[in-house]
């Protein structure tokens, strides 16, 4: 790749934008604020080579989005969209940035939109959905999706993990404490947020949950 770059005469044959986009979409596989910032001085040159690619757009609002930055990641992100508007992947890019900010309404249009587009996609879908319902207090349908991911991808501990939030909010004892466990099982390893996170205060103070705890995390259960 450094060496597409550095040669000039590929430049005529439009090749040095795409080399700079690979360049800034390894640096920006990296959690390090300066090589992030290097991969966005990248993407930034590429676009002032060719300002119409829609990938470059979507690169440059990933590496934003990597960076917490919605709202400037959201803005080229849609740029991408109406650049290639058949194009899914930033359709559920804008859905997830929007879905963080809270506005949910535009999130399900364009997590919709993003799926109508292509279906590929369906545990995205499904993930999106499961938060967008869940920020709207609408539990049933939360867990729905929540249970149709699960169902696809039966490990992965933080979508189940998501699901016993669901639970205990909806302070469905039974199985908030199923969903919780599965979890852990499935190797849900992240002790602080589970003592700090709000969502399960329904059945923090049942004993197969302080039973879990002592199992799961026997240095800290004591804290």
């Amino acid at each position: 790749v450094r060496s597409i770059v550095n040669d000039d005469w590929l430049k005529s044959y439009g090749y040095y934008s795409i080399a700079l986009y690979f360049q800034a979409l390894y640096y920006n596989y990296f959690d390090d604020d300066s090589l992030m910032t290097f991969a966005l001085n990248k993407v930034d040159s590429a676009l002032a080579e060719d300002d119409k690619a829609a990938y470059l757009y979507w690169l440059k609002g990933n590496i934003l989005d990597n960076r917490s930055n919605s709202l400037p990641s959201t803005k080229e992100q849609l740029q991408a969209i109406m650049l290639s508007p058949n194009w899914a992947i930033p359709y559920y890019e804008v859905a997830e940035n929007y879905e963080e900010l809270g506005q949910y309404d535009s999130a399900l249009y364009y997590l919709s939109k993003g799926f109508a587009i292509d279906s590929q996609f369906v545990y995205w879908y499904h993930k999106g959905m499961l938060f967008i319902y869940a920020g709207l207090n609408e539990l049933d349908s939360a867990i729905y999706y929540g249970l149709q991911y699960v169902n696809l991808h039966p490990q992965s501990e933080i979508m189940i993990y998501n699901l016993a939030c669901c639970y205990s909010l909806k302070k469905d004892k039974t199985n908030a404490l199923k969903y919780f466990e599965l979890a852990l099982q499935e190797g849900y390893d992240y002790y602080q947020v589970i003592k700090e996170d709000p969502d399960l205060d329904f059945i923090r103070g049942n004993a197969p949950f302080k039973a879990l705890i002592k199992k799961y995390f026997p240095d800290q259960h004591k804290e």
